[in-house]
C-alpha cells in the first residue's frame, strides 16, 4: 500500500472546494441578503439595550437628589450622573447607525477595514 500526500491527491483526482460547489450548482458564501439583515439586528438590538438602559440612567440625571456610585464612592455632581448617561447613548447611536446602513456602505467599509489592516501588517 503507498501513501500519498494529500496535496498530491487534492491536486491530482480532486476538484478545490470552490470548483466542485460550482459543479453543484451551490455556493462556499450565504446570500448577500443574508449579510445585510444582520447588521439591521444587531442594531436594533442595540437600540433596545440602550433604551432599557438609559430610561433609568435619564431619571437618574433628572433627579436632583439622585446618587450614582462611582467607584463605590457615592455621588449627586452631574459629571456621574451624565456619565452613567454615556453608556446608553452611545449604545442607540450604534444601533441606529447599524440599522440605517445600506450595502454598499457596509461592503465599503470592509473594504477600508482591508487596505488598513494590509497597510499595517503587511497582507
Amino acid at each position: 500500500m503507498v501513501f500519498y500526500p494529500s496535496s498530491l491527491i487534492l491536486t491530482n483526482y480532486y476538484l478545490p472546494l470552490s470548483e466542485a460547489l460550482y459543479e453543484l450548482g451551490q455556493s462556499m458564501f450565504k446570500p448577500q441578503r443574508t449579510h445585510l439583515k444582520f447588521p439591521k439586528i444587531i442594531g436594533f438590538v442595540f437600540v433596545c439595550i440602550g433604551v432599557l438602559i438609559g430610561y433609568p440612567a435619564l431619571e437618574v440625571v433628572l433627579e436632583p437628589n439622585a446618587t450614582v456610585i462611582v467607584n463605590g464612592i457615592e455621588r449627586q455632581d452631574m459629571e456621574a450622573k451624565i456619565f452613567a448617561l454615556l453608556i446608553p447613548i452611545l449604545l442607540i447611536i450604534v444601533g441606529v447607525v447599524l440599522s440605517l446602513s445600506n450595502g454598499s456602505s457596509i461592503s465599503s467599509f470592509n473594504k477600508l477595514r482591508d487596505e488598513i489592516y494590509s497597510g499595517i501588517f503587511g497582507k
